[in-house]
């Protein structure tokens, strides 16, 4: 198991931890504790003949939420993987500076957290679930949000959207039992917050932040 920092499987690693496979199960003891944050796993197996299988990236984060810690920079990363999470009333942690809040009537409202970037925000959520014992497909898709203005005092803020996409009560309670997943797929077009350029000050381009993610509950 391949265990990196963040939300994705890329960069260094942050440790590798070996394990054997007993009757169809395996388990790790991580080389040190891990902080609270976010983490991404990959699980890799190779069999006699030396062929190697990988899982898909594996997302999951200790504590119930970070946005109480004031992230150290801005990310530019994109924000992907599979994330496990509790899909539930209150705040929705996904990353440092991404996630939703639901409301008691399963009405969910994307944010997302910047400082020496505006942007505005494009987010659609779609999902597949059963009712009555008919496959049907969820979608929702935010009007696009933020601000793309300079800013008189640059600082973190949170940028929340304003539209709800309500979630059907069929597909909340199959999210909670672990019997399906919800995506949300999207994009953040970013300008500098200090001038409202899309040019950094030493004149570097500033890309759009893309946001593809698996929420899985947990």
């Amino acid at each position: 198991m391949t265990v990196f920092a963040g939300t994705t499987s890329t960069g260094t690693a942050l440790q590798t931890l070996n394990g054997a496979c007993v009757n169809g199960a395996y388990s790790v003891v991580a080389t040190q504790a891990l902080d609270n944050n976010a983490y991404t796993f990959v699980v890799s197996q190779t069999d006699a003949a030396g062929n190697i299988g990988r899982t898909l990236p594996v997302t999951f984060t200790l504590a119930a939420t970070l946005w109480s810690t004031t992230p150290v920079n801005d990310s530019s990363v994109a924000i992907r993987g599979i994330v496990t999470t509790p899909i539930q009333p209150g705040s929705i942690y996904v990353a440092k500076d991404f996630g939703f809040t639901m409301d008691t009537s399963r009405g969910l409202k994307a944010r997302i957290r910047m400082k020496d970037y505006v942007g505005s925000m494009k987010l659609t959520l779609t999902a597949n679930y059963v009712r009555n014992g008919q496959t049907r497909t969820y979608k929702c898709t935010y009007r696009p949000f933020g601000r793309t203005q300079k800013v008189n005092k640059v600082q973190w803020r949170w940028t929340v959207s304003s539209q709800r996409c309500v979630l059907p009560v069929a597909l909340r309670d199959q999210l909670l039992a672990g019997q399906t997943t919800l995506r949300a797929k999207g994009s953040v077009t970013r300008y500098w917050s200090a001038t409202g350029l899309r040019t950094r000050p030493d004149g570097s381009a500033i890309g759009v932040r893309k946001i593809n993610v698996v929420l899985k509950n947990g």
